[in-house]
């Protein structure tokens, strides 16, 4: 959790990133383009890590008639991974338009991504054939 002093610093740095795109330094705005992405990697990497860490490692341990297969699986995984990550992504930046996001909607959002973590962790436990493909 960001403390108060964090945020300022957050802010100030967001500012300043600001003011040099409003300048037009480009390599200023590359490096920071790179900074933010870095950190905002570093911040997503425990949240959206453990589901590739676990798909890539059951394709790691099968064994496959072909390469064809194997690579089916990874363009299976980037389907049902990668486009509702895309949709969801769309659906926010059309939703919000630059806007900024209340704490009430954040405690929505988080109480949504909570009740699908707690709904898939049911299935796991219950019925965890549900999951699975073949």
């Amino acid at each position: 959790m960001l403390t108060d002093g964090n945020k300022l610093s957050i802010t100030k740095k967001a500012d300043a990133m600001k003011e040099t795109i409003k300048k037009g330094s480009i390599p200023a705005l590359i490096v920071s383009s790179f900074i933010l992405a870095t950190f905002s990697s570093i911040v997503e990497l425990p949240c959206t890590a453990g589901f590739p860490i676990i798909y890539t490692n059951v394709l790691a341990a099968k064994s496959f008639e072909s390469n064809i297969t194997y690579y089916s699986y990874i363009l299976l995984y980037n389907v049902v991974y990668i486009i509702p990550l895309l949709s969801i992504i769309t659906i926010f930046a059309y939703t919000f338009k630059g806007k900024s996001i209340s704490k009430k909607q954040m405690k929505i959002i988080k109480a949504l991504g909570g009740l699908i973590m707690v709904a898939l962790g049911l299935i796991l436990l219950i019925r965890p054939e549900l999951l699975m493909f073949a």
